[in-house]
């Protein structure tokens, strides 16, 4: 069929079908009367950064987005090891992003300034169609320099904005960080609520949920520590989902009286830390104050002391958990697990995917279709340190292990324990003097799916180049930031042209001299993400200038920030 043939409707609708980049990569440029269809005919245009090249990411934010930034209704923003630097090279472009007034969906992740954070705030109110809005503060950005309660009137005057995500992953860890939210508007169109780090007590909450009226869905979690004193005020008729993560010692009394104002939940997800509520107590509350809930998924864990401050026995807690309430009336079944003085109860519908390094001492399920073994096959996670000190079961056989923390030599249990390596994608090495780096060679032939090598060292050794033989096609990403060793001048060129170094897509490494990052972005084909730190002493804005000077002018250099160890990062190609 001949496209050029076919009607400007049937196009459009044809055009409807893809995002952004791949629309103008495919069709501009054909012919004018497709320009004449993308400019003046398009008007949902979505553009999603996420895995996009820089390259492509620049050809589309000079050429064509200045033209089409009223066209947009969808943008998102994703600065992941591959693309480091991807908002601040945005917001280069855009200081402003006032004009993309039809954009209904907005996702930036990765924030990491105070001033990036306060231009996408201050273009709210131009942004009216927002219904979507999600905004991922990361740990570097200083929000003592930030008026949250400006923040939050501008995401609650917007008049039509659903699904509001906003996390702020470094708020919650500076106890000095308490907010007196006074916010004075009040949505009724925001229905999906999701905060993270905004609420260290639960009377944080009642503010947030006495101006969003009308929510229906809810993910939230609770930092604060005691706040016996707590007396909810808020009424919220229509909240019918809600997840809620309490990392708190405060008393269950808190909780509950929270709970108790949700009377019409149907679905809850509740995550507790340093408390196990048994499932006697549940059923009671349940009853009594959640009558219509259908659905609830926990997770509770808590240590307890030589002595045992337990107030339930391990089997009276399971058994708690057996009642008809529990197996009949809702089929909720729960694992109940003991390793040393740790206790896990959770319910199955919760699993994802079973990232505890260890095998419990004691296990109880519910379901009379679960197992041990069950359990075994789900864990993800091995720490070889940890896992292999202790007596572990001679019929003990895991096949689905994904992250692998080791050194070398492996432990002699190691090959009858983990016969095969086949799901593993993240491998962590831990190098000593005692490490034959032969056999790291002999571990790499044994994962397919390998995506994340990382090396590290505890103290400095000197460098072996067989680091430069080692190969595996799977391999994504290389971490050497841990290794304790500067690279420099010709290591810097053999790790380039190795087999490792010619296929890697993101590096992290320590270099001696700034010369070397530009032998390692001139030499290594495939990267597209390098994190450098460099040991000789200098100021980092001559850096950048040098640095941009010196490569090619498609790579991008990123300030660097200090939860990254000062890394400088370089987006490039």
């Amino acid at each position: 069929m001949n496209l050029e043939a076919l009607p400007n409707e049937i196009l459009l609708v044809l055009f409807s079908c893809f995002n952004g980049f791949d629309l103008l990569q495919a069709f501009y440029n054909l012919n004018s009367r497709f320009n004449q269809l993308l400019y003046e005919n398009v008007y949902d245009y979505q553009f999603r950064f996420s895995s996009i090249s820089k390259i492509k990411f620049d050809w589309i934010c000079r050429q064509h987005l200045p033209s089409l930034d009223s066209r947009v209704t969808y943008l998102e923003l994703s600065e992941v090891q591959t693309s480091p630097g991807q908002n601040q090279l945005f917001f280069s472009y855009f200081p402003s992003i006032n004009h993309f007034i039809r954009l209904q969906t907005l996702k930036v992740s990765s924030i990491e300034s105070s001033e990036m954070f306060i231009t996408i705030v201050n273009a709210l109110p131009y942004l009216s169609h927002l219904t979507y809005l999600q905004l991922d503060v990361s740990p570097s950005l200083k929000n003592n320099e930030i008026d949250f309660n400006i923040v939050l009137n501008n995401i609650w005057n917007l008049p039509q904005l659903l699904f509001c995500h906003l996390h702020m992953y470094n708020f919650v860890y500076n106890e000095n960080n308490d907010i007196n939210y006074s916010f004075t508007k009040q949505s009724t169109s925001i229905r999906h609520l999701e905060l993270t780090g905004f609420c260290r007590k639960y009377s944080d909450i009642d503010v947030f949920f006495n101006q969003t009226p009308n929510l229906k869905h809810c993910n939230i979690s609770v930092y604060n520590f005691q706040q016996e004193d707590y007396a909810p005020s808020f009424s919220l008729p229509k909240l019918s989902e809600l997840r809620l993560q309490i990392f708190a010692t405060a008393g269950l009394t808190t909780l509950f009286s929270f709970l108790k104002r949700l009377s019409n939940l149907r679905r809850l997800n509740i995550k507790l830390n340093s408390h196990i509520i048994d499932g006697h107590q549940w059923e009671d509350f349940i009853r009594k104050y959640l009558p219509k809930l259908t659905n609830f998924v926990f997770h509770m864990d808590n240590k307890f002391n030589l002595h045992g401050n337990m107030p339930l026995s391990l089997d009276q807690l399971f058994m708690s958990f057996r009642t008809p309430f529990w197996i009949d009336e809702h089929k909720w079944y729960v694992r109940c697990i003991k390793q040393g003085h740790h206790i896990e109860v959770y319910t199955l519908s919760s699993i994802v995917s079973n990232y505890r390094c260890y095998i419990p001492d004691v296990w109880f399920s519910t379901d009379s279709q679960d197992s041990l073994e069950n359990y075994r096959n789900s864990v993800g996670l091995i720490d070889c340190d940890r896992f292999f000190t202790r007596t572990l079961p001679s019929t003990l056989c895991l096949s689905n292990v994904d992250i692998l923390i080791t050194k070398l030599p492996l432990s002699d249990q190691f090959q009858s324990i983990i016969p095969h390596l086949n799901q593993l994608s993240y491998l962590r090495l831990l190098l000593d003097d005692e490490t034959s780096l032969f056999d790291v060679q002999t571990l790499l032939d044994c994962t397919p799916k390998l995506y994340t090598f990382v090396i590290e060292q505890k103290k400095p050794l000197s460098l072996n180049r067989l680091l430069f033989t080692y190969s595996n096609p799977s391999i994504h990403t290389f971490r050497l930031e841990k290794y304790q060793y500067e690279f420099h001048n010709e290591e810097c060129l053999q790790l380039a042209q190795s087999p490792l170094g010619q296929q890697c897509h993101f590096l992290n490494i320590n270099v001696k001299f700034r010369q070397d990052i530009v032998i390692l972005v001139e030499h290594m084909p495939n990267l597209q993400g390098l994190h450098a730190h460099v040991q000789e002493s200098q100021d980092n804005n001559e850096l950048i200038q040098w640095l941009q000077y010196q490569l090619p002018k498609t790579c991008y250099v990123a300030p660097p920030i200090q939860h990254l160890n000062d890394s400088i990062r370089i987006w490039i190609q």
